[in-house]
């Protein structure tokens, strides 16, 4: 059996029905945010199964991530505190009071990465939520691309 069939089993949905779920919380709080989701391909799972040394997919974090984007840094904090009354688990990082930065690669020097992240629980397994603004995810993915074609030649 492939791990992410594995894992959609006991976390009891898919990425889309969460992410509807969540999508619908978020929409209670605030106004025009955006939901989208993406999962972790098999590759990348065994992959980072390598690195964390572990065969156990259930003490990774990040199988599902969900981001959630909203239009100010007010509603971030908004969707994260009904989120997490409504969901079990954790702030991880929050970047948004202590932005992320990626200072040992040159050209991203001095640039920050802005985001919440939530680490969720559902049926005991792990997922992330990453909040943030519409105009930090634009800024965000654009570091993420450089570091990228740094980290991976790509």
């Amino acid at each position: 059996m492939k791990y992410l069939q594995i894992y959609e089993e006991r976390i009891g949905c898919s990425i889309v029905e969460l992410t509807k779920h969540i999508a619908g919380l978020a929409s209670k709080v605030v106004n025009n945010s955006i939901c989208s989701f993406r999962v972790k391909d098999e590759s990348s799972l065994k992959k980072k199964l390598l690195l964390k040394k572990t065969k156990d997919i259930f003490l990774l974090k990040d199988v599902y991530g969900i981001r959630i984007l909203v239009d100010e840094v007010e509603d971030v904090h908004k969707v994260l505190n009904f989120l997490s009354g409504k969901i079990s688990g954790y702030v991880k990082n929050d970047y948004i009071v202590s932005p992320k930065t990626r200072d040992e690669v040159i050209n991203l020097k001095g640039k920050k990465i802005r985001f919440i992240q939530y680490i969720a629980t559902k049926n005991g397994v792990f997922y992330e939520i990453q909040i943030t603004t519409k105009e930090f995810h634009r800024l965000n993915e654009e570091l993420h691309e450089g570091y990228k074609k740094y980290k991976y030649g790509l």
